[in-house]
């Protein structure tokens, strides 16, 4: 069901979501007496409808969640507990609805990970060592080494997600590059 829903890189996205919320930092999250927002609250009521519509409930829940991190994230940033919990409720209601695995996010996000760089032929060690060079290059405000290594990450089809705590990486669906 979930093929004909949501593309590979819209369900990749529902992933990286998931896992995102998983790591909010306890500190961050606040109770405080706020209404969470809609698209994260009503997501069961909106799953009801035609396939169009189901699929634009989980794109705007999906953003709601981008959403909600974003802003647990920025300097200072406080989400409200019960954003946190309509938006894990959003989760399991997807993962009835959808199908979907319910394994952890990150280990389900390395094995996408894993099968692209294997239909790439790309030597994931070397990756990461590449990452972790770049990352280390940074520390030491080494930007002409960064830059370097980068680019060839890049020229890889190596997607960079620089966080707080280092750096990780993925690969794009070949499919939704080619498009």
């Amino acid at each position: 069901m979930r093929q004909s829903l949501l593309t590979e890189a819209e369900y990749e996205s529902l992933y990286v979501a998931r896992k995102r919320l998983m790591e909010l930092p306890p500190e961050r999250i606040i109770d405080v007496q706020s209404a969470p927002a809609t698209a994260l609250s009503q997501l069961h009521q909106a799953l009801g409808g035609s396939p169009a519509a189901v699929r634009g409930a989980v794109l705007d829940f999906l953003r709601a969640v981008h959403e909600l991190c974003d802003g647990a994230w920025r300097k200072q940033g406080r989400v409200n507990v019960s954003a946190v919990e309509a938006a894990e409720e959003g989760f399991s209601v997807l993962a009835a609805r959808l199908n979907l695995d319910t394994e952890d996010p990150v280990t389900h996000l390395r094995a996408v990970r894993q099968a692209r760089a294997a239909a790439r032929n790309l030597d994931v060690p070397a990756v990461e060592g590449a990452v972790r060079a770049r990352a280390a290059a940074r520390a030491a405000k080494d930007f002409d080494t960064a830059d370097r290594l980068q680019r060839e990450l890049v020229a890889q089809g190596v997607v960079l997600l620089d966080h707080e705590h280092g750096s990780d990486w993925t690969l794009a669906d070949a499919d939704a590059t080619s498009k």
